[in-house]
């Protein structure tokens, strides 16, 4: 948590049985949310950007996937709330639930 905090990394907290998603304060700040502001990754894919959409779905779907790596890596671009174009590095990591078949979560880091 130091080295995110010190990094100025933000941290996404996927829960893809319900769609609820936590993000740290650097994570807020890299899209523009406000600290309360309840977040979904419906709402989170809002801000990317249409030609980079397909492409990042498609690479957390293949780390979602039991049969995959569990792990991705994608540059795409986002409009923060404010409108401003910004490019991010993203990497994820899959967790499992203790059966091993079914998705908990997923983790991201914004670089």
């Amino acid at each position: 948590r130091l080295a995110v905090g010190i990094a100025a990394m933000g941290t996404f907290e996927i829960d893809l049985l319900t769609d609820a998603v936590v993000v740290n304060d650097e994570g807020r700040a890299i899209y523009g949310w406000d600290a309360a502001e309840p977040l979904t990754f419906e709402k989170v894919q809002g801000h990317f950007h249409p030609e980079d959409k397909e492409e990042v779905l498609r690479r957390v779907a293949a780390a979602i996937d039991p049969r995959g790596a569990g792990e991705f890596e994608v540059e795409q671009r986002i409009f923060r709330t404010d409108g401003e174009l910004r490019w991010i590095r993203v990497r994820g990591r899959a967790t499992v639930a203790g059966d091993g078949q079914r998705l908990q979560q997923l983790i991201t880091l914004l670089i």
